[in-house]
């Protein structure tokens, strides 16, 4: 779910493509996106998993089978990109407006909104790594453009895209699972972790974690994916298995 610049509601459905409405109007009035009725392919065929609004107002739509799509809501026109067959589980703004980050079952991908080229961003948990191979199922960048990726089963990833420098944080680091839904900073230094085996938290000066489970008070010890937000007033929400999470870390 996500609100664009105009106020309206976007929302992706698994099995049921892409809606939208002003919630200003009454009575609702649900819009449904989809190619066009020419063609013999529905959206809702490729299992809608996260949405984005760009710069110029253009909606990019992650999907489980189709890859990545776009409508362009002036022509209302839904594009899909590429056209192969990954996943996209994360698409994030960059600091340059041009640019979006995608993380998927391709790894980490950097797209130019404009020209639609991709390039990937060859991440390893060592220098010597032959294969670079990540499933990412979350991108956060903070607020001196450092990369923070959550995958399937490999942990967290830190990558400095100016140094070019990688640093991975799985279980012998000290998080209680390898399995990483969703990351979000706090106003303390601190990054916060939603596992499958609860919520980490990881001092990025130090190093050091601090795991909470279930009997911290967390809804479960397992988190879900895209299921993760930070409000304006600094409280983070994780949604799990057994309801949501939410708290002020200051």
């Amino acid at each position: 779910v996500i609100t664009d610049r105009s106020g309206n509601i976007w929302v992706g459905i698994h099995d049921g493509g892409v809606n939208y409405f002003n919630p200003n109007q009454f009575p609702y009035q649900f819009n449904k996106i989809d190619f066009p009725k020419s063609s013999d392919t529905s959206l809702k065929s490729y299992k809608v998993l996260t949405l984005f609004e760009d710069v110029t107002g253009n909606i990019w739509i992650g999907t489980l089978t189709g890859g990545l799509l776009v409508y362009d809501k002036k022509s209302k026109i839904l594009t899909r990109i590429h056209k192969d067959s990954r996943a996209v589980m994360s698409i994030v703004q960059t600091k340059k407006p041009d640019f979006l980050l995608v993380g998927g079952s391709n790894g980490v991908e950097k797209i130019n909104i404009h020209t639609k080229k991709r390039s990937i961003i060859h991440i390893k948990k060592k220098d010597d790594d032959k294969s670079s191979f990540l499933y990412v199922n979350s991108i956060y960048i903070d607020n001196i453009n450092h990369y923070w990726i959550g995958t399937e089963g490999q942990g967290l990833f830190f990558y400095d895209p100016q140094r070019l420098e990688t640093k991975n944080f799985g279980i012998k680091e000290g998080l209680p699972n390898e399995i990483i839904y969703g990351v979000l900073s706090d106003n303390n230094g601190n990054m916060w972790i939603s596992t499958n085996y609860g919520i980490s938290r990881l001092n990025v000066l130090s190093n050091q974690i601090k795991n909470y489970n279930q009997w911290d008070g967390l809804q479960g010890n397992e988190f879900n994916y895209g299921s993760f937000l930070k409000t304006r007033n600094n409280e983070l929400f994780f949604g799990g298995t057994n309801g949501i999470t939410y708290f002020n870390p200051s």
